[in-house]
């Protein structure tokens, strides 16, 4: 898999058109088929990456969006290293993390720490946090992390999103238990 960042670059314009466009769309209490198919469409999306195939704007949009309104979406995002090779689901959070506005992607942003600090890279965690709660002091996640990264090992960390990760999917309606 080789991610070219000139490719990410030139997603950004579209993107960046087509999130008013997603956000005017989405409905906040009656959203959950949309979430369920564009969380199905992640997992697609993520192997598709692995063939050196980049996400398409509009799926891109949507993610930014869900993961902007649905908690329970942003949270199936930190626990698909439950389901997909970790670097691999860290690759595509810096493709969807690359191609907005900071303040668009903050939730993203935020997951892609928690995917840094699992592998190991508590430095680039750490960092990543800091500049979202520069953009978003209060955003509640960002500031749990900043206090999870120096009390948590990785492993205890990725151990608590892959507890949740079947919760998350069951109201996503992803399982049937």
């Amino acid at each position: 898999m080789q991610i070219n960042l000139d490719d990410i670059v030139k997603l950004r314009p579209e993107v960046e058109n087509l999130i008013p466009i997603e956000l005017s769309k989405y409905k906040e209490d009656d959203n959950v088929q949309e979430d369920k198919l564009l969380a199905l469409s992640v997992y697609d999306n993520i192997d598709n990456l692995e063939r050196g195939w980049l996400p398409t704007p509009e799926h891109i949009a949507k993610v930014i969006v869900a993961s902007q309104k649905n908690v329970q979406f942003r949270d199936f995002l930190m626990g698909l290293h439950t389901e997909r090779d970790t670097a691999l689901v860290g690759a595509y959070l810096e493709v969807i993390g690359g191609t907005a506005k900071k303040q668009e992607v903050v939730p993203v942003i935020t997951v892609l720490s928690t995917y840094n600090f699992i592998t190991g890279d508590k430095a680039n965690a750490v960092d990543l946090v800091k500049k979202v709660l520069e953009i978003t002091p209060d955003y509640s996640l960002a500031r749990l992390l900043d206090r999870i990264f120096n009390v948590m090992s990785p492993e205890d960390l990725a151990t608590m999103a892959g507890d949740l990760h079947p919760k998350v999917k069951k109201t996503l309606e992803l399982t049937q238990e």
